[in-house]
């Protein structure tokens, strides 16, 4: 049997946590990639960044995680607000 033959199934826990099989975690080392593909998910060996620079632009290339248009407070609430801290 080749590696590229290998097919196994898991499950993901309640808390979303998947159990990789042995024959690939040997193969994928402690530090993995997730890549969304249209097939699907990819995972691939990775290594451990340290690296600041490289994790910043990561961050920033991958834009914001919005999920709603923000709401802005009425002048008069905003007014009340700064009230209520003095």
């Amino acid at each position: 049997m080749y590696w590229w033959d290998m097919d196994r199934a898991a499950t993901l826990d309640a808390k979303g946590r998947v159990v990789i099989p042995l024959e690939f975690r040997e193969d994928l080392g402690s530090h993995v990639l997730f890549r969304k593909t249209e097939e699907g998910v990819l995972l691939i060996p990775g290594e451990e960044e340290d690296d600041f620079a490289t994790n910043f632009l990561r961050m920033v290339e991958a834009g914001p995680r919005r999920t709603k248009t923000p709401t802005y407070p009425s002048p008069a609430k905003m007014k009340s607000i700064w009230k209520e801290g003095r």
